[in-house]
């Protein structure tokens, strides 16, 4: 394990702000800006905590922060659909980007998903 890093409820890492910098000048111009975002909130106490996982599904696979979500909570579309009472190909679009999500869309996928609307948003 590297030295400093911290492993909160399994869910979050914490790490020494050197090492929060070298990841991010591993990264790509376009990731960044999502890890800057995403800190900066944190800062103001205007975001919700977003597990690793999830941030790692966003930045390493180019997943939207629906499906990273959705993933991670080890959800099927159907059954997002079931907890949400959207269809799942609606789903499905939503997370592609063919679809925008409205405001209350984001609250069910949100509460589906037990974060805050804040976590799903995109820039």
């Amino acid at each position: 394990m590297h030295e400093g890093v911290q492993i909160i409820k399994g869910d979050y890492v914490l790490v020494p702000r050197a090492q929060y910098e070298q990841l991010l000048k591993r990264r790509q111009p376009s990731d960044a800006h999502l890890v800057n975002d995403i800190l900066e909130s944190a800062r103001h106490g205007t975001t919700s905590m977003i597990p690793s996982e999830v941030v790692d599904m966003v930045l390493d696979k180019g997943y939207s922060r629906i499906r990273a979500w959705r993933l991670h909570r080890g959800l099927k579309l159907v059954e997002l659909g079931k907890k949400t009472g959207l269809t799942g190909s609606y789903i499905s679009q939503i997370e592609l980007g063919k679809r925008t999500a409205s405001v209350s869309v984001l609250r069910k996928l949100a509460l589906a998903f037990g974060t805050g609307i804040d976590a799903l948003l995109v820039d």
